[in-house]
């Protein structure tokens, strides 16, 4: 959250949450923000990375 600001859409981070809590990719773009609050475009994939029986063991993005 630390990037996030009053410019971030909470329907995209909902979606990257969606994904996670699903164990499922999500590929797009967030408007984050840096220290010094000037705004950039974040394109994001974020893919689960799964073990041989299907679980879940961590996310790459």
């Amino acid at each position: 959250r630390f990037l996030q600001g009053a410019g971030t859409d909470p329907e995209d981070v909902a979606k990257i949450r969606t994904a996670l809590q699903t164990g499922t990719s999500y590929c797009g773009r967030l408007l984050n923000y840096k220290k010094d609050g000037t705004p950039f475009w974040n394109l994001l994939t974020i893919s689960p990375i799964k073990d041989e029986t299907g679980k879940i063991l961590k996310f790459i993005g």
